[in-house]
């Protein structure tokens, strides 16, 4: 007879919450659920990182155009995502730098490190070409240690 535990494992719960905010970005993307009014996409990510257990540290200034920081909210969420369901990863950096013409982050985590070259599709494709059709650029280092690292004209006027 199988017997199935009545508790979940924290890896279990932290999925379940995962997928339970992926459905809600997806009513989202879909117009059939609305954001809080009160909450930005920007402070629900790092609410939706928290009620999973991982802690997102921010050295930078958060950008203030809000083109740019779609781009920044999206890429973070989908390192997020990924850093959680490969790489079992419970701390995600993010660095922005501001050079003056361009901004950049770089987005890492504690996770394990990928055994192979990390394979663009579903989400991060789709953020590349997010980013591209910005005017900027994306680029993944898999080795030593996963790094996207996302380079920003400032004040470019390329639509979403």
């Amino acid at each position: 007879m199988l017997q199935f535990p009545l508790t979940r494992t924290k890896g279990e719960k932290e999925r379940s919450e995962l997928i339970a905010l992926w459905k809600q970005n997806t009513a989202l993307l879909m117009g059939e659920a609305t954001r809080d009014a009160n909450i930005g996409a920007w402070e629900q990510l790092i609410k939706a990182a928290q009620s999973i257990g991982v802690t997102l540290n921010v050295v930078g200034n958060i950008p203030q155009d809000e083109r740019i920081l779609i781009i920044l909210t999206d890429s973070v969420h989908e390192c997020l995502n990924n850093a959680v369901l490969h790489a079992d990863a419970s701390v995600i950096d993010l660095l922005i730098k501001d050079d003056g013409e361009n901004l950049v982050f770089e987005i890492t985590n504690n996770g394990s490190v990928p055994e192979t070259a990390v394979e663009e599709k579903g989400g991060l494709k789709n953020i590349r070409r997010q980013i591209e059709l910005y005017g900027g650029s994306m680029d993944i280092q898999s080795l030593p240690a996963f790094c996207m690292r996302v380079s920003l004209g400032k004040g470019e006027s390329h639509e979403l």
